[in-house]
């Protein structure tokens, strides 16, 4: 279009022109509720307001701090005394062009503030030994109190007390699921005579017998479509496993553990993969988080076919825990020749011998022969020892797609030689 053209088209669209107001931008914050105690029993507490996350166009230019109407400070940090009780303090701040924003926060002086229990998360442990019970320790260490100390922890399993401390002796657990309740005690406020206050949170520990491959399962496969969503813990007997539902082995977005009983010299997952009939070992591909775990195995004979990443174990879109684990004599065209974290995966690999794996196309433009992280992957890769790999690129290992894979992830404590790049 020549300038006669845009002249007319900007004359056409006049009049929404002419109605037209620029945005205002001016966002006030102040910030969290704010909760205090009156330690000295005083009848007040000094409390800081902080409206410093308050932003406008071109700056803010003022801050103020109203209770009732009545203006009690100025500026984004102010240092007050409150009264015992609650108090709705309102900001208001305003830009150069007189645009003003309001936000509010309760700040509320208190006699003792309760302290905050925690139980810690939901177990799921097995019982290995097959004696019908498991040794458990209960850990109440992440409680806390905001304005004092915590004085007593009781454990109690239908109102009874089973336990007192923060970490106290381990208790044996038959099978079968077991709800704790920890009731936590603080040291109350002596200067305002207020006596202690106490809360409470649960936790499920869950156990359950091991499901075993090959005497309770035929193939891995089988074992971990019978599995729960969650807490399994399957133990492989020493042995290779190949075939139909010991290649491509889905774990299905399940938390659970795959382990072997003797280690990974003993036991061997192999997929026997070929150009001609491509398979993976291990497939972790619906958002897996890192409860779910691979421990001790060989993982070998993967092999891509000619679009795909991660010959031996591809990690897409999830996070699981890879370790203690040989990942070698695996193939993929696209890179990872032992493995693959791809999109967000941000999968922890520790503790493993990768060698051995292979890139390779009719290109030979791809690379990460031991591993490649890509499309925004990151990963916590440390204690493995990675050796023997070849790509056109990266032998050992690429981080590819965006260099913040790289910055984002941990590579720390590996050992990495002889690996080859043409």
């Amino acid at each position: 279009a020549n300038s006669a053209d845009n002249a007319r088209s900007m004359n056409q669209t006049g009049p929404h022109v002419a109605n037209f107001r620029p945005t205002v931008f001016i966002v006030a914050q102040a910030g969290a509720d704010r909760t205090a105690t009156d330690l000295d029993g005083s009848g007040s507490e000094i409390v800081m307001l902080d409206g410093s996350a308050s932003s406008a166009l071109g700056g803010v230019a003022s801050y103020t701090w109203r209770e009732n109407g009545g203006l009690i400070a100025t500026g984004p940090p102010a240092m007050l005394g409150f009264s015992r009780g609650e108090h709705l303090v309102e900001l208001s701040t305003s830009d150069l062009a007189g645009n003003v924003d309001t936000d509010a926060v309760w700040v509320r002086v208190v006699d003792n503030q309760s302290p905050v229990a925690d139980a810690g998360p939901d177990r799921y442990l097995s019982d290995l030994d097959g004696d019908g019970f498991e040794a458990v320790a209960l850990d109440a260490s992440g409680s806390t109190d905001p304005d004092g100390q915590i004085i007593s922890y009781l454990w109690q399993k239908d109102g009874v007390t089973v336990a007192t401390g923060a970490l106290p002796s381990s208790l044996g657990l038959a099978r079968g699921q077991h709800v704790f309740t920890l009731v936590v005690t603080d040291d109350g406020n002596a200067a305002t005579g207020t006596p202690p206050a106490s809360s409470t949170d649960t936790v499920t520990i869950t156990i359950s017998a091991p499901m075993r491959v090959p005497s309770g399962y035929p193939t891995i496969q089988a074992a971990i479509d019978a599995a729960p969503i969650v807490g399994a813990e399957i133990l492989v007997a020493p042995g290779t496993y190949t075939g139909p539902g010991n290649r491509n082995i889905d774990f299905r977005g399940k938390a659970l553990t795959l382990k072997s009983e003797a280690g990974p010299e003993a036991t061997i997952l192999d997929a026997q993969g070929s150009a001609a009939d491509p398979a993976r070992v291990l497939l972790l591909m619906n958002h897996e988080t890192p409860l779910t775990v691979v421990d001790g195995f060989t993982i070998r004979g993967g092999y891509t076919s000619p679009d795909k990443t991660g010959g031996g174990i591809i990690c897409a879109d999830s996070s699981p825990t890879i370790q203690n684990n040989i990942i070698m004599g695996n193939h993929a065209y696209m890179g990872g020749g032992g493995l693959s974290l791809w999109g967000s995966s941000a999968a922890t690999i520790r503790n493993n011998v990768i060698s051995g794996n292979t890139v390779r196309d009719e290109l030979s433009t791809h690379g990460g022969g031991g591993i490649i992280n890509i499309f925004g992957a990151t990963g916590t890769i440390t204690g493995n020892t990675i050796s023997g790999n070849s790509a056109a690129y990266g032998g050992g290992a690429m981080f590819k797609s965006g260099s913040a894979s790289f910055y984002t992830s941990t590579f720390a404590n590996n050992t990495v030689s002889g690996n080859s790049s043409s």
